[in-house]
């Protein structure tokens, strides 16, 4: 009986959903797309929040240690699942938190400032391989998924370059366009404004094959056989958060992803609206903490 009653009462005021970076990201992008869904839903507003910082450790700690309640939600990229096996301590553990559903999967791109010299990946690779260390690729910090998808790009091309972390994704972009760093492995969502306008240059795609929606810019695999990275975005909550509470949310969520309208911004973007169940979010969670424990430690990354 108490779970119809806290059922049929949630919610009665704002949700919270926690970015763990930046505004402009494309945890920002997709938070504020599910919240225009989730909002109408759900009778309340949902008020997406950015707890930027120390590669995302910063609101994953504020998530897990809030009320249980349904009333603060988390939308995470594959740092959650990374940071653990990056940093000697996380405020945090996975077991803190539920999955309500994956929201988004999504190849990444190689982009370069449109005053580099490189003009393919081969090219880039050569100049790496020519100047050991010097070359240097920005982030959204540790354990990011542009971060992670460099140094696996970093360890199959044999090539050294130099990380440089930042606060989000959305801040690399000045310091690539002005030729402060030379390269990054982000988002579409992030970069297509800009490559569009000429202002960054696309030179690969993380996906095993060429992307509709970039025809002409080639998979990073065609330089570098057998190099894959698909990034991803899950909905989280609190672990302890009641049932039918859970249950409400991946309900709407999955309602909301699966529009027409959802699916066609998403792919523009690159992007594939996730339909796993919360069932199946777990799984594959537990299963990418699990691969990328094992390409840290074959990449020869140590937590910090």
């Amino acid at each position: 009986m108490g779970a119809t009653v806290a059922f049929a009462a949630w919610p009665e005021r704002p949700v919270h959903l926690v970015v763990p970076y930046s505004p402009g990201g494309p945890n920002d992008i997709l938070a504020r797309v599910l919240a225009e869904r989730l909002a109408p839903a759900l009778g309340q507003p949902v008020v997406v929040e950015n707890r930027a910082g120390a590669s995302g450790n910063i609101a994953m700690e504020q998530v897990a240690r809030s009320r249980a309640d349904g009333y603060t939600l988390v939308l995470p990229a594959m740092a959650y699942v990374v940071n653990p096996w990056l940093f000697a301590t996380v405020p945090y553990r996975l077991e803190d938190f539920v999955p309500i559903a994956l929201v988004a999967r999504g190849p990444l791109v190689l982009v370069v400032g449109t005053g580099s010299t490189d003009k393919t990946l081969s090219g880039l690779i050569d100049h790496a391989r020519s100047r050991p260390g010097t070359l240097r690729y920005g982030s959204g910090g540790n354990g990011s998924s542009p971060h992670l998808a460099a140094e696996l790009f970093r360890f199959e091309s044999r090539i050294d370059i130099a990380h440089i972390p930042y606060k989000g994704t959305n801040d690399v972009l000045p310091d690539l366009m002005n030729g402060s760093i030379e390269m990054a492995i982000l988002s579409p969502l992030v970069v297509e404004q800009q490559v569009r306008a000429g202002r960054l240059r696309a030179l690969g795609v993380t996906s095993a094959r060429r992307l509709s929606s970039w025809p002409d810019v080639p998979a990073i695999a065609e330089a570098v056989p057998g190099y894959r990275m698909e990034g991803w975005y899950a909905l989280l909550a609190p672990a302890g958060t009641p049932p039918d509470i859970l249950e409400r949310l991946s309900h709407e969520s999955t309602a909301a992803l699966s529009t027409s309208e959802v699916k066609l911004r998403l792919a523009s973007q690159g992007m594939q609206a996730a339909s796993e169940s919360a069932a199946q979010a777990a799984d594959f969670l537990r299963a990418e903490s699990a691969r990328w424990q094992k390409v840290l430690r074959a990449a020869g990354i140590v937590p910090q």
